[in-house]
């Protein structure tokens, strides 16, 4: 009930500061101990359309879960090395670390 709560709300508070319709969320620290299974359903419930995680890895077509999109840190590496590993990582499949 909490989670649902917060999902509405903050998405409301969201709409109402940008003038703008939220139907994206990333999840706080994005963890995989940070969200589960029924927050991923409450999100869908709720009206959102896809969120975002913070555990690294891959994106492939066709094996994206809308409520767990991956995303990496963008700030750490230069942007040489950004653009290895992102293209290492399409040509070998292998994972973000």
């Amino acid at each position: 009930k909490q989670q649902s709560e917060e999902a509405s709300r903050s998405r409301n508070r969201l709409e109402q500061e940008l003038q703008n319709h939220i139907d994206v969320l990333s999840y706080p620290v994005g963890g995989p101990d940070t969200f589960t299974d029924q927050t991923m359903r409450i999100l869908a419930q709720a009206g959102y359309s896809a969120a975002f995680s913070f555990q690294g890895g891959l994106n492939r077509i066709g094996g994206i879960e809308r409520f767990n999109i991956f995303r990496c840190a963008v700030d750490g590496p230069s942007r040489a090395q950004f653009r290895l590993r992102t293209s290492l990582g399409a040509v070998t499949g292998a994972g973000w670390s």
